[in-house]
């Protein structure tokens, strides 16, 4: 990602190094990034604003979507200061609560689910999400760009605290 320093993921440019190559400036490209991620939470509220469900577990999954959000930024906040103690704290926020936790607790909102399933809901999908940034990590260091999409040893070059390095 551009907090990462990584220009490509997935076998093409990041956004940021899309539009700054197009733009012909970095700090251009950087604010286009920045702006796009902004407007695609706005596209996301939009469609579940209008959502055609009962306004009650709407506004549940309205606050559900904003604490996804709020954990993403607070686990790349700690990925970007943390000490070795904090990786895990930071995998589960950052990675685990859009990629895992957040959807399923979405959907099980969405379908009326009770808190009993949300919390199971939860305990299963922390881990999952820890364990799906703890394979990133992995392809990062060891997999093969051509299949991976990202530059290989990236995290590693950078000094990235992951796991992986702590280890």
């Amino acid at each position: 990602t551009w907090m990462d320093g990584d220009s490509l993921r997935r076998g093409g440019p990041r956004v940021h190094a899309l539009r700054g190559g197009r733009l012909g400036d970095r700090r251009l490209g950087d604010a286009s990034a920045i702006l796009a991620g902004d407007y695609a939470v706005a596209l996301a509220t939009e469609l579940l604003a209008e959502l055609d469900v009962r306004p009650s577990p709407l506004s549940r999954v309205f606050a559900c979507f904003a604490r996804m959000q709020l954990a993403a930024v607070a686990g790349q906040q700690i990925d970007l200061v943390a000490e070795a103690s904090d990786i895990e704290l930071a995998y589960s926020l950052k990675t685990g609560s859009y990629t895992v936790s957040g959807p399923l607790q979405l959907g099980a909102l969405l379908a009326s689910g009770s808190e009993l399933t949300l919390r199971t809901l939860e305990r299963f999908a922390r881990p999952l999400g820890v364990a799906f940034q703890l394979r990133d990590d992995l392809l990062g260091a060891f997999g093969d760009p051509k299949t991976t999409g990202k530059p290989l040893g990236n995290d590693l070059a950078a000094g990235k605290r992951t796991l992986l390095l702590a280890l």
